[in-house]
């Protein structure tokens, strides 16, 4: 299957006679991922990570030495890491598409609240080969929110802290 592309976002398995029996990504995949605005990441079945596109590298401050092939619970820390209720848990019994909200702790010292949507990667023959981690860019989103609960503030106290007149 080398030099052929397989299907969008397919991740096709090693053989076992190559390097590592590492997850390889198809270099025009590669590009298609790292033009994306929000952050993605690629982890195996083993929780490895495999690719981060660009927009993820600038929001966590990250390169490709210090991330692909660390597990993912020891470079992003989340709240549901090494529970039974990991996204990435629940991708690998079965479920296909999982969306939420948590606040992420980088190693490399970054927070951040995201929204994350988690997609199952499949061969051809329908077998797990991996999984897609997508953080859509939602600073701006987030700014707007921030705002608005200032404005709402400032609106409550110029009218005397009256909560029942501020929506």
């Amino acid at each position: 299957r080398r030099g052929r592309p397989g299907p969008p976002l397919t991740i096709p398995r090693a053989t076992p006679t190559e390097e590592e029996t590492m997850v390889e990504i198809d270099p025009e995949c590669r590009r298609m991922l790292d033009a994306v605005s929000g952050g993605v990441v690629i982890i195996d079945p083993d929780f490895n990570i495999r690719f981060i596109n660009r927009a993820l590298k600038a929001l966590w401050r990250l390169d490709d030495a210090g991330a692909v092939g660390r597990k993912c619970f020891d470079l992003f820390q989340g709240p549901l890491c090494h529970e039974i209720a990991c996204p990435l848990n629940r991708i690998c019994r079965g479920e296909e598409r999982i969306s939420y909200d948590e606040e992420r702790h980088c190693k490399c010292g970054t927070e951040s609240t995201c929204s994350v949507l988690v997609s199952a990667l499949r061969d051809e023959a329908g077998r797990l080969t991996g999984m897609m981690e997508s953080f859509p860019d939602a600073r701006s989103l987030h700014k707007v929110q921030s705002a608005l609960l200032d404005s709402r503030e400032r609106l409550r106290k110029a009218m005397g802290g009256d909560r029942k007149s501020v929506v």
